[in-house]
């Protein structure tokens, strides 16, 4: 329980590790993308390319403020029936990071405003589309050290949208150079919502590869 307690404090930024040196960073990189739409009458897998970038600054200690923009062009065919569909998600959020233990992993906790914007438009029809606002919180792990070559990360949260709300993962390792960091990393969420006509899932599955520039 005393471990439990303490990485919960260094999520906070309140813990006595050794301090990290905080790095403000841009990150960017292209992206695959899937997303698995479950509803009462279409049941497919919609894929293809997308963007992401991010970025975040630490504005005084531990505290920071982060940007996060998604990009997803996809399409699929259900029932010979060709569609697009595409889904932008932005993201503004504000948290705090610190050291755990001999302060080799550095631990950040956010919440966050989401506005998603998701189209969707069959071959032969017009498009239609939503925008929905929400948020988020999250909480991220990174390992520290200097003399380390790969840098792996990890992160958890939720997200609430007008229509949709569920978990979101992250899983990703850095590689550590001097004046840039490439990275490859999986995102993956599972978002659900209830209608009159039963149930909607919605589980968009992200891998991307970007480099983290530092200044």
């Amino acid at each position: 329980m005393r471990k439990i307690a303490r990485l919960a404090a260094c999520a906070l930024g309140v813990c006595t590790a050794p301090a990290p040196a905080y790095e403000n960073f841009i990150e960017i990189g292209p992206s695959f993308a899937t997303a698995d739409i479950e509803t009462a009458g279409i049941d497919d897998t919609a894929s293809g390319f997308g963007l992401d970038a991010r970025g975040r600054v630490f504005v005084e200690g531990g505290a920071f403020l982060q940007g996060d923009v998604s990009l997803a062009f996809t399409d699929g065919t259900y029932r010979a029936t060709d569609y697009d569909f595409d889904r932008h998600v932005a993201r503004l959020g504000v948290g705090a990071a610190g050291g755990v233990g001999e302060g080799t992993i550095m631990s950040a906790i956010w919440a966050e405003i989401a506005w998603a914007d998701t189209s969707l438009d069959p071959e032969g029809a017009s498009a239609t589309g939503d925008d929905e606002l929400g948020g988020g919180v999250h909480l991220r792990f990174d390992r520290r050290d200097d003399d380390a070559r790969f840098l792996p990360y990890a992160q958890i949260g939720y997200l609430a949208f007008e229509d949709f709300d569920g978990l979101e993962a992250k899983l990703g390792v850095r590689l550590n150079l001097v004046r840039y960091s490439p990275y490859v990393e999986a995102r993956y969420a599972d978002l659900g919502a209830s209608e009159a006509g039963g149930n909607v899932e919605f589980r968009p599955l992200r891998l991307h590869a970007g480099v983290r520039l530092r200044f």
